[in-house]
């Protein structure tokens, strides 16, 4: 074990790692906890929206809690091809989101041997991967 002062412990490799091990077992199981209630709270809401549905309503109120049902129109994209050609001619590249898929652009930078995508910087983002041993 390295040398640390009394404020700041330094602990091994072997150390690090297992406390990375379990640590990343809790959250795992914190994770399917969090799963699991998610999905009971979808639940719940299908179920509240078809009983608010079915009474013709849009509030209803308990001294538990208040629920309100409201909606929002969201975009599908049915035919990109006509999608794209209307936000080309129409210069509505705002609809669009900001954002680079990682995947297709390695590949891209592939093909083209490394050279630059114009308007783009590749940043190396690096990440730490771990296996439990058995």
């Amino acid at each position: 074990m390295a040398k640390g002062t009394a404020a700041t412990p330094i602990y091994s490799k072997g150390d690090l790692i297992a406390q990375l091990v379990d640590v990343r077992d809790q959250k795992r199981e914190l994770q399917k906890q969090v799963d699991d209630l998610s999905e009971k709270q979808r639940n719940l809401e299908s179920q509240i929206i078809e009983d608010l549905k079915s009474d013709d309503l849009t509030q209803s109120s308990t001294s538990a809690g208040t629920v309100t049902l409201s909606s929002q129109q969201v975009p599908s994209v049915q035919d990109w091809d006509k999608f794209n050609a209307f936000v080309k001619r129409n210069n509505a590249f705002y609809l669009y989101q900001r954002r680079v898929n990682s995947a297709p652009y390695r590949e891209l930078l592939a093909e083209r041997k490394g050279r630059a995508i114009p308007g783009v910087e590749t940043v190396t983002v690096e990440k730490l991967n771990l296996r439990k041993k058995s």
